[in-house]
């Protein structure tokens, strides 16, 4: 072990195993910051939350907060809107992503590790792989995917696709990626391949 401090984003497409990946990650002692949870996070800030309400209208806002419901319908709708909404928020992830970044490699902070994990699902979309020393992308088969996501937020097959439609294709996201692993075997078996990797990636820190 060497004692290089690394930033490592963990991507993948909607269904994939992202999430079960992230959790093992945890589990294993490391800290991970997730892109969602900063974007939620912005949309409670008094200047981006006004700007949402002058590009989107009052029905998006309920008891003076955004309703990240609401607002979904709007967008997810219109890939327009969406692209607008991502150019409202997105430099507040940035900004973030940047100074967790600073912070983990310039003031010691998460001295017990050595990498730092962001949970970055719109990461290429967005333009952030190159943000981090190494990127992973969690891929499996679309079918298998599709399944996934109607059997866990319990919406039609067609809700599921047009979701699944919104996002980058998933050869492009291999092609991107530092790191592809595969989940298209059991849980146990994933989660088990998920900690040899970060045991291997841990050993050259």
């Amino acid at each position: 072990m060497s004692n290089n401090k690394i930033t490592i984003a963990i991507t993948g497409s909607i269904g994939s195993g992202k999430s079960l990946a992230v959790s093992v990650v945890k589990d294993c002692g490391y800290p991970v910051c997730s892109a969602d949870k900063v974007g939620h996070d912005a949309l409670m800030d008094d200047q981006i939350k006004n700007r949402i309400a002058k590009n989107f209208g009052d029905d998006v806002l309920l008891d003076g907060e955004v309703s990240r419901k609401a607002l979904g319908k709007v967008v997810f709708s219109d890939k327009d809107k969406l692209r607008l909404l991502n150019r409202i928020v997105h430099p507040h992830i940035i900004k973030t992503i940047d100074e967790s970044i600073k912070d983990f490699k310039d003031k010691n902070i998460y001295t017990a590790a050595n990498i730092l994990f962001w949970e970055v699902p719109l990461l290429f979309e967005a333009d952030l792989h190159n943000r981090f020393d190494l990127n992973i992308n969690i891929h499996c088969p679309s079918e298998i995917r599709l399944k996934r996501i109607i059997d866990r937020d319990a919406i039609s097959q067609e809700e599921a696709e047009q979701i699944m439609g919104r996002q980058m294709d998933d050869n492009e996201k291999v092609n991107k990626a530092d790191i592809n692993m595969s989940n298209i075997c059991s849980s146990e078996c994933f989660q088990t391949k998920i900690k040899e990797l970060i045991s291997l990636l841990d050993h050259y820190c």
